[in-house]
């Protein structure tokens, strides 16, 4: 009886902690910031702060959930005053993989 016990137990266990394996790992979306022609309406004069929130509101407003927004300084941008210059930030946003095909229309690749 102990062993019929211990066996079902085992069995809920297990069964309880793979049913949360059927979501997808997020994914991390990379945009290569331009000077001043993106969506979103912000580019290199804009703080770190009003890039990911103009981001994250876009992206909000657009009804795509994200669950985090960085943006980072990678290279010294191109040496040029055109508004679609890059900039030399990299913006990454986490997201899920449902909304591949709309973030990679805006421009974002897969890292």
């Amino acid at each position: 009886m102990k062993k019929s016990i211990f066996f079902f137990a085992m069995l809920f266990v297990s069964l309880a902690f793979f049913s949360c394996d059927d979501e997808d790992d997020p994914i991390i979306y990379i945009y290569q910031e331009t000077q001043c022609a993106d969506v979103w309406g912000t580019g290199i004069g804009n703080t770190e702060i009003e890039v990911e929130t103009a981001v994250g509101d876009y992206l909000t407003n657009e009804g795509i959930e994200y669950y985090s927004i960085d943006l980072e300084v990678v290279n010294q941008g191109q040496a040029c005053l055109a508004c679609d210059c890059l900039s030399g930030r990299e913006i990454s946003v986490e997201g899920d993989s449902e909304d591949q095909a709309f973030m990679e229309n805006l421009g974002f690749v897969v890292q």
